[in-house]
């Protein structure tokens, strides 16, 4: 590394010994508006400023943001915990949940001085759930130089509602010795992308059928069209063309055939060409109950109703006009026509799979005739598709549709989720293979104290070191590298500060730098950006590189 990051960041001299940290070794917790209760005494003679906390916001989901509040009440908090006239708010910082018995940052902005001695206290969740740790006795105490720790107890309200005890706190305590305020929290930002990420999959995924936006009246059909290119397909807007459903309705796949019900798989329906997708080809399909069409042979007489995008890209190969929870044989008392229909066109160069007025079956079964789904999937010799859309009348029950395709775990490499997108404001749509990952580059927060570690993942198995560069410049967008045969990777950091390399684990294309960075004051709002590069077989200059991220220095 330079002289500058050296002298910055690797310096061994540490002012303090924040953060006190207590184990993230949960076993009990509360709800929002819990508060747990703890005692600080403070030991340095010139007292400390609380800067930062992180928190165990238990099984709160990830992402979810709420408030941390500390208050300060007495020289202990023993027989306190529910007289609320003891106790002040004094001060309070935002906070994200990053999962249970993992830590959640809170900055407190300029902070809490507490001055030399013994402090009551209470920190309260608000937004997101509390977990902690009975005491035993011996996991109730802590200490750096500066600061002891003994906890603690748990109200399930604001000073009042169930009382608990022992309790004990799970996070770190973050600190300046003395009147020393915080200016400045720890920032990441990521941006750009590495470089060869393909996938074959697309998908967007509603939270109901009520929230599908691509259903018209009947006369007014909406039709997504699937175009072959390349390794995917091309996705736009197309052109109504739907076809009348004849015949009768297709049969299940039961040992015994019947009509098409609830949660069932056609029998096999013959193609009368071979229709090629991304990953491989089938000259047979099966039509499901729930909205889709399995490319191929299928092994189960059970249609999933609760699609998600994991099931998606790990089952087999379809394509999903409108996967969700359908009923079939709902709507027959009312209209006779009403079910799935197999139709190939007299061109012979298409085939129609037609789910015809069937029920929206998420929830209470509807009555007959009280919901209706209309849509079409057509499948051309050529290999491109369409899905076609007319009235919906969808149920009240929320439940997951998903419109999209993948061609699963059929051939090539294991399929990537390229995340749900919103098709409505997003077509014309490219989708290209083969399924890959680039090199991603994550980092923790660089909090003075802290052993910042900077990562690399979905590193290519080739040579298992990574490179890893650090600059003061964001270059976004980035400065592409074709110039020295690196076509489609850019430069995202101006990499003038310091380079390093560290090992990658071949088994998981994954591996870590980790920089120290000191407890000085002086630190707090440097901003840096940093990159990694890696080895990889997809270009003549046989590296490749990830996004970038700038990151700032603070509490």
């Amino acid at each position: 590394m330079r002289s500058f990051l050296t002298a910055a960041l690797l310096a061994a001299a540490a002012i303090a010994q924040s953060p006190l940290s207590m184990p993230y070794t949960s076993n009990n917790g509360g709800g929002s508006g819990w508060q747990i209760f703890f005692d600080l005494n403070v030991l340095a003679p010139t007292g400390i400023t609380l800067t930062s906390l992180d928190v165990n916001c238990g099984t709160t989901a990830v992402g979810t943001t709420g408030t941390v509040e500390i208050w300060t009440g007495p020289t202990t908090h023993v027989g306190n915990e529910t007289n609320a006239s003891l106790w002040s708010l004094a001060v309070s910082g935002g906070v994200i949940a990053q999962g249970s018995n993992l830590p959640s940052p809170t900055c407190l902005g300029a902070g809490l001085y507490l001055a030399p001695g013994p402090h009551a206290i209470s920190v309260r969740h608000l937004g997101v759930s509390l977990r902690y740790t009975d005491g035993t006795g011996s996991n109730q105490t802590g200490a750096t130089n500066e600061l002891t720790f003994t906890g603690g107890s748990v109200t399930s309200a604001f000073f009042s509602g169930s009382f608990f005890t022992p309790r004990v706190f799970n996070g770190s305590i973050y600190y300046n010795v003395g009147a020393v305020p915080g200016t400045g929290c720890a920032q990441t930002t990521s941006y750009g992308t590495g470089c060869y990420r393909g996938t074959t999959t697309f998908h967007e995924t509603f939270a109901s059928l009520a929230a599908f936006d691509f259903a018209g009246a009947v006369g007014a059909e909406q039709v997504i069209a699937g175009t072959p290119i390349p390794g995917g397909y091309l996705v736009t807007p197309g052109a109504p063309a739907w076809f009348a459903p004849l015949g009768t309705p297709v049969l299940s796949n039961a040992a015994t055939p019947a009509a098409m019900g609830d949660n069932n798989f056609s029998g096999p329906l013959a193609l009368p060409f071979v229709f090629a997708f991304p990953g491989g080809s089938t000259s047979v399909i099966h039509a499901a109950s729930n909205g889709f069409v399995n490319l191929g042979v299928t092994t189960t007489n059970v249609s999933d109703g609760t699609p998600t995008a994991a099931e998606l890209i790990a089952q087999a190969a379809r394509l999903c006009p409108l996967w969700c929870d359908l009923q079939p044989a709902t709507n027959v008392s009312t209209n006779p026509a009403s079910g799935i229909y197999f139709d190939v066109d007299p061109s012979g160069q298409s085939v129609y799979v037609t789910w015809l007025d069937v029920a929206d079956r998420r929830g209470s079964l509807p009555a007959a005739g009280a919901t209706s789904v209309n849509v079409q999937l057509a499948l051309h010799a050529s290999g491109g598709f369409e899905f076609r859309y007319r009235a919906m009348v969808p149920n009240t029950t929320a439940g997951a549709v998903i419109v999209g395709f993948s061609k699963g775990n059929t051939g090539g490499p294991a399929s990537i989720d390229p995340g749900s997108v919103d098709l409505s404001a997003s077509l014309p749509l490219l989708t290209s293979g083969p399924d890959s990952r680039p090199i991603v580059h994550t980092v923790g927060l660089p909090r003075l104290g802290t052993n910042f570690v900077l990562s690399a993942s979905d590193v290519e198995n080739v040579v298992p070191l990574a490179l890893l560069f650090v600059g003061d410049t964001v270059l976004n967008p980035g400065i592409d590298l074709g110039f020295v045969g690196a076509a489609g990777c850019s430069a995202y950091s101006n990499a003038n500060l310091a380079s390093a390399t560290f090992v990658i684990t071949a088994a998981t294309g994954t591996g870590s730098f980790t920089l120290p960075i000191p407890n000085d004051p002086l630190l707090i709002g440097l901003a840096l950006t940093s990159q990694v590069a890696a080895f990889t077989t997809k270009n003549a200059f046989g590296i490749g590189t990830s996004n970038g991220v700038q990151w700032t220095v603070g509490n």
